[in-house]
This record gives C-alpha cells, structure tokens and sequence, in this order.
C-alpha cells in the first residue's frame, strides 16, 4: 500500500515579479519612424509559500537534501538574486511609397522559471510504502487502515542524509544556487506590398533564439562509453545509480525562418489568406526538457523534434451569392432561405518532423545516455504507410559496435510522414427583428475524411520480422462533423 502523506496545507511556490520599460518613437523622416525601448524585469528566487521547509534541494557532493529554511540554507536554496534581465527593442519602418512599405525590429524577452517541481521533493512531500513479507501475502487491509503517519523529523542544521535510505537511487533534483531566467532574442525583417484585385503580399525573414533555458541534465549519468554504473560521477563514492536532475542554464535554441503570404481583404464577400513558412529550428530537447546524452552535449543539438520544414495554410470565406442585395435569388421567400450563407475553409499542408533512428541502450553501457544508430548507407525514403509496408530503406542503418556510440545523433534521420487537412464550415444568421436574431452553423473537421499517419518504428534491430522502418499506426481524428445554434435577443 502507498499513500502521500501531508506535511504543509500550502505546497507550492510564490515569488515577486517586477518589471519597468522606457520608450521612445523618433520620427527620422516623414517616411521614416524608429520606436527604441528598453525593459528591465526581476524575479525573486523561488521560495515555498510556507517559508521554512517549503523547498528542498539535493547535493550530489555531499549525498545529502538541505532543506529550505534551515541551517545556512536559506528560504530561497540560497539561489542568488539576478538584476541583469535588460531587454531592448527596436523597430523601424520605412515607408518607400504608397504601396510599399519595409519594417524591421529586434527585441528581447525575460522567460521566467518553466516550473516549481522542487517544491515537491522529500522530505517536503513525503509518502508511505507499505511491503509485505512476500507476493502471497497481504500487507495490510482495508478495515485496519494506514498506520498513522510518520513525517521525518528535519534536523536543525536541515540536512538530511540519504545513504541507507529508500531514496539512495531515487530521482533527486539538484537547484544549483546560480539558476536564474533564460533569454529569448527575436527579430525579423520584412517587406509588404499593395497589389491589385484587393490584393497583398508580404515576404519576411523571422529569427530567434533562446539564451541560458533552463533544462534537465542528469549530473549522475555515465561520462565514460561503455563503463556501465561505474562510469557514474556518484557511483564509486556514494555507490548511488539513480538520476540527480540538475536545473541548468546550459540550453538553447535557434529558430529561422522565410515567411511568405498573399493575402486578399474582405471585399465583394470574399477573403483569401494564403501563407507559406520555409523554416529551421535547433534545440537540446523538446517536451522532456532533459538532454539525452549527457555525455556529448553535441550529439542532441540538432533539429527540433516538432520542425516542419514546409508549413502552407489556406483559408477563405466566401459570402453565397443568394438572397436580398445578392446577385442571384434577390427576392421572395426562396431568397429568405437561401441567403445569407456563409462558408469558410481552412486548408494545412505540412512537411514530416525529423525522426531520431536510436540503437541498442544495452550495448552502448552507458547509463543515463541514448544510443543512437550507425548509418551506413544512403538513407532512403521508400513512403511505404501501414503495417508490413516500409516507409524508409533499413539496409542503411546498422548497430554500433558495443560500447560505442553510433555515428547519428538526435533527430539526424529521414523526415516522418507529412499530412494535409481540409475544414470547412457553413454559417448563416437568420435576421428576426431589429434586435433578435437566430444563427446556425455546421463544423466539419477532415471533411476529405483523410489518413494522417504517425511516425515510423524508428527503433533499430537486427532481428527479422521487426516493424523497424515501418509506419504501424495513425495520428489525429477521424472526420468529425460538429452543429451548432444561438438565439440573441
């Protein structure tokens, strides 16, 4: 039996946020306008909203929790204040005539703390574990109950030893005292033109990039290839195999991109946007936020598992050219009925996500890292979609020698699938009186009803029969038709 044990009625975080911001707009020409600004924010390190005790933090070089409040460990981790989050901004617009006008801007942006898991770790959340003597016996019972809670007594010094303990290979999470806030830079310059038949375009190069993100390096991972645990930082002196989760200011990103668009305004009741985006982005990691080879940063820096290369989107609405004031069915009942409709569509075509082709973690033997494949050969896409049917050639990829990390890196193989959807939906507004009327609308998601395949099997093996190079299943819903009403009065 398990269960949480309450040891605060208030776990959690709090903090205080600043921030202030000067601008300016100078007028260089008539055709000619520059905006200057610069901000400037503070957040004070998190502390637990209880104060003492509120937070906890691991030393892997002592093999100890300190805990907040206690000893000289302040409230805060003893994480520093930081006041060097200035951020400017700039833009300039430059208007070369009538119909055309160039635009330009630059700008940074303070990115706060992704989360407050620390604020949960023991012995600020603590658990019971109940064990039986063997599988065949019961621990307990549900008319007996939990034995009654046992919260650990913190010492005075707040240093709390975990050698001997239940967490001796635990999860732990490290709170180095120099953590502060990322950076994130933009920029982007672009050109817009008026063109005839209501029409206008815009070409634009966009950019950023992500300065100091906090991410997850496990600091107890192996650092030597094929050394198994004893490649662990932790394991000779504390004999410990479990991950220390460090906070680091280590990450970071790039993004660039050429961004495309023709646009025609709502006019005679039609609108038409159309947009296109070329584009590459580069990370550490994605949703896990936890580098992957802790050994070699330069093995995960590569493209982001959610980069689209190709990105086009299509959407219109159309006025129907039935009832009063229209050009067909202008009058009588059937212009009542007819008219007034509204349909719109929204049409997505996208390029597949790069697929990362990993190998066997038990023959690199080197804990805490992910072993990726050799490549050797041209990698092929064959397109194949369904069960038995192969998406790209595996006669390209091979298992490294053991112990040895293969010559690929994160997301370094072929592009996954792409997919395309078409929406659409139908709406009208049925005038009653001046101040009522009634609406109805329909929704149609996937009206084409289309496939949109996952990505392929990605592990590697050698053995056959596998569905390695294979796409076995589907991502996204079905065709999903959605109706809708509204009276106003």
């Amino acid at each position: 039996m398990r269960r949480d044990l309450k040891v605060f009625d208030q776990p959690g975080t709090r903090h205080t946020g600043v921030a202030g911001f000067a601008q300016d707009k100078w007028q260089v020409r008539p055709n000619v306008t520059v905006d200057l600004g610069l901000r400037w924010e503070f957040y004070t390190p998190l502390q637990g909203i209880v104060g003492q005790g509120g937070l906890a933090n691991y030393d892997p070089s002592t093999h100890t929790i300190q805990v907040a409040g206690y000893g000289s460990t302040d409230n805060a981790l003893n994480v520093k204040k930081d006041f060097t989050h200035f951020s400017p901004r700039t833009g300039v617009s430059w208007r070369l005539d009538e119909k055309s006008v160039v635009r330009a801007g630059y700008g940074a942006s303070t990115i706060p703390f992704p989360d407050n898991r620390f604020a949960f770790n023991y012995p600020v959340k603590q658990n019971y574990n109940g064990t039986s003597a063997n599988g065949f016996q019961p621990q307990g019972s549900m008319a007996a109950g939990f034995p009654a809670p046992a919260l650990l007594d913190i010492p005075a010094n707040g240093i709390v030893p975990i050698a001997g303990t239940q967490l001796q290979n635990a999860t732990l999470d490290v709170i180095p005292n120099t953590l502060h806030e990322g950076t994130l830079e933009s920029w982007n310059v672009a050109y817009q033109r008026q063109l005839p038949f209501f029409l206008s375009a815009d070409i634009a190069y966009v950019g950023n990039r992500g300065v100091d993100i906090v991410m997850d390096v496990d600091r107890n991972a192996s650092l030597v290839y094929n050394s198994g645990n004893a490649g662990r930082p932790q394991f000779a002196t504390f004999n410990r195999t479990g991950t220390s989760r460090e906070r680091s200011n280590l990450g970071k990103t790039t993004y660039h991109g050429l961004q495309m668009k023709i646009d025609r305004r709502f006019k005679q009741g039609l609108m038409i946007t159309n947009s296109y985006t070329f584009s590459r982005a580069m990370n550490y990691n994605d949703d896990s936020n936890t580098i992957a080879t802790p050994i070699d940063f330069s093995t995960s820096w590569a493209r982001a598992g959610f980069d689209r290369t190709h990105n086009y989107a299509l959407s219109t609405i159309y006025d129907l050219p039935f009832g009063p004031g229209r050009r067909w069915l202008s009058e009588g009942m059937t212009s009542k009925i007819l008219g007034g409709w509204q349909v719109s569509t929204l049409f997505v075509a996208q390029s597949g996500v790069p697929l990362s082709i990993t190998a066997s973690g038990t023959a690199l033997n080197t804990p805490g890292n992910t072993a990726y494949a050799d490549q050797i050969g041209s990698p092929k896409v064959l397109g194949g979609l369904g069960p038995g049917n192969l998406y790209f050639d595996p006669a390209a990829y091979a298992q490294p020698t053991a112990g040895t990390q293969g010559n690929m890196t994160r997301n370094g193989g072929p592009e996954g699938p792409g997919f395309w959807q078409l929406d659409g939906a139908l709406f009208k507004r049925f005038q009653i009186s001046a101040s009522k009327y009634a609406e109805f609308r329909v929704d149609a998601f996937n009206v084409t009803n289309s496939v949109r395949w996952g990505n392929p099997n990605t592990g590697y093996s050698n053995a056959s029969g596998t569905t390695f190079g294979q796409v076995t299943g589907t991502t996204g819903g079905q065709r999903s038709i959605r109706f809708g009403g509204r009276f106003a009065f």
